[in-house]
């Protein structure tokens, strides 16, 4: 029985071989994501002077970590809600000003009377 790495690889060369390969493998797998992380790490550098620390923060490492693209797009996503509830704010804020507008005006025709 072997009793040393030397004797294993003297025994059993193929198995070596598949071992060697796989731990290669995983290496290559590791290697790779590491540099995804890297590249969207980056990205998110490149576009954050746009964005608060906080945001930022929250796209590199919290719960919703997202790439530098999927932040502009949320970003960008949010913005137009905003717009679209600000105008229909502004909207409903005429509307009250219009009734109140009219209600003045009948109440003060009702006094003339």
């Amino acid at each position: 029985m072997a009793k040393t790495l030397k004797d294993i690889k003297e025994d059993y060369p193929e198995l070596m071989e598949e071992l060697k390969a796989e731990i290669l493998n995983k290496e290559a797998k590791v290697s790779a994501a590491v540099l995804r992380e890297r590249t969207r790490l980056r990205e998110i550098d490149e576009v954050s002077e746009f964005f608060d620390s906080a945001t930022i923060s929250e796209a590199k490492y919290g719960k919703d970590q997202c790439s530098a693209q999927e932040l502009i797009y949320r970003t960008q996503v949010y913005e137009a809600a905003a717009m679209r509830y600000t105008k229909l704010f502004t909207e409903a804020m005429d509307q009250t000003r219009s009734w109140i507008d009219h209600d003045t005006i009948v109440h003060r025709a009702d006094k003339t009377q």
